[in-house]
């Protein structure tokens, strides 16, 4: 069957859209709406409409047979290039990325675990994700790192990146088999070029490569620049794709082609081959933030500094066909932290609930209204929602602290809790 909402398809019986993540029981029947969808809906291509009967029936049949071909053709073509943009869901690089960008990698799922830095134990932990079995610490903790972030998952191994807490060192991107095995070091950020530790903003891979943003230093005048790496899953075949200069560090959404980023509120694109960054989008409010690419289109949250309003745009990766998803006063005191599913997850600002729990509202990618809510201690925590496929990993961390996780859990596409890895403790 098909969502009535977004029209993507879906498996019969299921409660939620995978694409929108929208309720079945609350969506009227009605036919979606191609002004909101991120491409127009086709029709299905095994089912074409059959035409009126011909006033000529021997003349027409060849004409009949030639449209029918042709609605068959456009169909399923059209179908498959609509199902890539929004009903087939996300690519693995988009929901790789998205979970490095909004939820800063602090929880990854694969192969029916959960993985999350867990500092109490000092360990990259894995978890089965209906917890069945206990958690396992896989990469321990070492002199050389303090904490991670940036986790995912590539073949059978868990990639991260490591920061020590004193800065003293420099950042790393570190993989570690499944099982725990053969950990090792396959990027280390090089010196700055002031001499400082290297920090990495982020790295994950794109395709068959790993793709990374690290800290150059200061700039002449104004704030730090930055540089992209592009290299193999070990860290083979190392090259710097391009410098970008003058950029605060913040969220960058990598493709094969291009790097984007927010810089005083507007948004850049800087294709590698080209090597100059292009202004593609002016921020109206000059709080454009955390931009990344879903659906093959580019997204982007504007706010303002006191969250008094947030804004969910959608354009495309050259920055025309700007659409309002959702509306300044929709978003007023929430902030992104994450994507799962075409559903982004934003944390309500305010943080407490009446019973002290942090509020996690989900609306829809397709047209902004939202579809859940989750409540998960603390109160005062910081929210990390990472796209596990079938389910959820949420983090809370300390604000104060970079992927300090105070309660971990794996939670269902209903915003139902299926497992609690980590229970926060007072």
């Amino acid at each position: 069957m098909f969502c009535a909402k977004c029209g993507a398809k879906v498996p019969d019986g299921a409660k939620f859209c995978p694409a929108c993540g929208a309720s079945f029981a609350q969506i009227p029947a009605a036919a979606p709406s191609s002004a909101a969808a991120p491409a127009p809906t086709p029709a299905p291509a095994a089912q074409p409409s059959t035409p009126a009967a011909p006033q000529r029936r021997r003349r027409t049949l060849p004409l009949v047979l030639l449209a029918v071909a042709a609605v068959v053709v456009l169909g399923v073509g059209g179908f498959l290039a609509w199902r890539a943009l929004l009903g087939g869901g996300a690519t693995q690089d988009e929901r790789i990325a998205t979970n490095a960008v909004l939820a800063n990698g602090t929880s990854t799922s694969a192969q029916g675990y959960d993985f999350y830095w867990d500092p109490d134990t000092g360990a990259l932990m894995r978890a089965r994700t209906d917890g069945s079995d206990a958690p396992v610490a896989l990469a321990k903790q070492a002199d050389e790192y303090g904490f991670l972030r940036n986790i995912h998952v590539l073949g059978d191994r868990v990639y991260f990146l490591t920061s020590s807490y004193s800065g003293d060192g420099a950042d790393g991107l570190r993989c570690v088999n499944i099982d725990g095995t053969d950990e090792k070091t396959v990027f280390s950020a090089p010196a700055t070029d002031d001499g400082d530790t290297g920090y990495i903003y982020c790295a994950y891979p794109v395709g068959d490569k790993i793709y990374a943003v690290v800290d150059l230093g200061s700039a002449e005048e104004g704030p730090s620049s930055c540089a992209v790496y592009r290299f193999g899953p070990e860290g083979e075949d190392q090259e710097r794709l391009a410098r970008i200069e003058g950029v605060p560090g913040g969220s960058f959404a990598m493709t094969p082609e291009a790097v984007y980023y927010a810089s005083d509120g507007d948004l850049y694109a800087l294709n590698y081959e080209e090597g100059a960054p292009s202004r593609i989008w002016r921020s109206q409010t000059g709080r454009a933030t955390q931009p990344f690419v879903y659906y093959g289109r580019l997204w982007v949250w504007e706010g303002d500094l006191d969250y008094q309003s947030g804004t969910l745009l959608s354009m495309k990766p050259d920055g025309s066909d700007v659409r309002e998803v959702m509306s300044p006063e929709a978003g007023a005191g929430m902030w992104p932290c994450g994507v799962y599913n075409g559903t982004l997850l934003l944390q309500a600002r305010a943080n407490k609930t009446s019973d002290d729990k942090c509020l996690i509202v989900g609306v829809s990618l397709n047209d902004g209204h939202e579809v859940m809510r989750l409540e998960l201690e603390p109160g005062w925590g910081y929210s990390y929602v990472a796209d596990g496929g079938d389910h959820m990993v949420v983090a809370m961390a300390a604000v104060d602290t970079m992927g300090a996780a105070l309660g971990s859990y794996s939670v269902g596409p209903d915003g139902s809790v299926i497992t609690t890895h980590k229970p926060y403790d007072n």
